[in-house]
């Protein structure tokens, strides 16, 4: 383990040196997007599932650099859905700092797996709490760069991000009060690049 720190900071730099910057076939380093997305909640029993209207569609704001051909650094905020059970509504909300490895298929195309860390905000009306959960999350997906419109990128996104909520009324040990839950994100949007 003490050795993967030094090797994984080691290849980080190898990455971003400029030659290696050079290599890649992008306008620039820098990106910025949008998707639209649908996402789906796996509650873990905090809400009772034949009344918990679960899925609802929201969209993410992301921005990222890429250090090479082969890995980009990206963080987001994303409105995770307002979900309808029986006596009120839950809201999350979410920001992440998230990892990719890209995967270049051609000059247009390539698949990528992201992996994050990040906070999600779950306010809850009914009874009324407010919980922020540190997250982490793990997804797919590709982004294809049309050769003549290589400022502009298509990305489609399948996610999963999960988070530990505690209601406010937990007792501190209670292992029943904790409730870990799962956050499906199926998203497509659109990225500029620098």
């Amino acid at each position: 383990m003490n050795v993967l720190i030094p090797m994984a900071a080691g290849a980080l730099l190898l990455a971003g040196t400029p030659a290696a910057l050079a290599q890649q076939d992008r306008t620039g380093n820098l990106y910025l997007g949008a998707t639209f997305q649908k996402v789906a909640l796996d509650s873990d029993g905090l809400y009772d599932s034949l009344a918990l209207d679960d899925t609802d569609s929201d969209y993410a704001i992301f921005g990222g650099i890429r250090f090479s051909r082969t890995f980009a650094l990206e963080v987001d905020y994303a409105r995770l859905g307002e979900f309808t059970y029986l006596g009120g509504t839950v809201d999350y909300t979410g920001a992440q700092v998230a990892g990719l490895m890209i995967a270049p298929v051609d000059a247009e195309l390539e698949l990528f797996a992201r992996g994050g860390i990040g906070l999600v905000d779950v306010e809850q009306s009914q009874p009324a709490f407010d919980d922020t959960s540190t997250s982490f999350s793990l997804g797919v997906g590709a982004d294809w760069t049309p050769r003549d419109l290589h400022v502009v990128t298509v990305r489609v996104l399948i996610s999963n991000r999960w988070i530990r909520v505690e209601p406010r009324d937990a007792q501190a040990g209670d292992p029943d009060q904790r409730y870990d839950q799962s956050l499906y994100e199926f998203g497509v949007g659109l990225a500029y690049n620098f």
